[in-house]
């Protein structure tokens, strides 16, 4: 059935496509008001920073940040796969990996809460938790923050 150009668009609308818009309003309030601090772009329970290594769901090592502050490596192997994790001021990365498209390579450094470096062949994760504990007089805005994502 066509409309006329002098009847309104709302009129057309049936019961049914009110309660949806009204869902859909109602779930969208809900998780906005869930999830305030990842909007922000902060998390107000970030315990100290984290690098976590997890194969399969479960983690195989934590580095904590003393590690991170000072560097090191982390050698391992998940699937057949052999992996090599580097660490050094604060920032993780998966270095060496032999799966075969190496996007867990190309990723780069992790250095914010809630970064993360994937490698599916493996089920290999690499997460960033929580927040630095800075000196005392220096703020967070003092470090540079680089891109997150590089797209080629």
């Amino acid at each position: 059935m066509a409309r006329s150009d002098n009847e309104r668009w709302y009129r057309q609308l049936k019961m049914g496509d009110i309660i949806i818009y009204a869902v859909v309003i109602m779930v969208s309030l809900l998780m906005l008001f869930m999830a305030p601090s990842r909007l922000s772009g902060g998390n107000s329970e970030a315990g100290p920073l984290q690098a976590l290594i997890i194969v399969d769901g479960e983690i195989l090592h934590t580095i904590n940040e003393n590690e991170l502050v000072a560097g090191g490596e982390y050698s391992f192997e998940a699937h057949g796969l052999h992996y090599l994790v580097s660490y050094e001021n604060g920032s993780v990365r998966i270095e060496e990996a032999d799966c075969p498209d190496q996007v867990c390579v190309k990723t780069g450094w992790l250095r914010s809460d809630g970064q993360i470096s994937a490698c599916v062949p493996g089920h290999v994760l690499l997460r960033i938790e929580g927040e630095p504990r800075l000196p005392d007089g220096v703020s967070s805005a003092t470090y540079e923050d680089g891109p997150d994502v590089v797209i080629k």
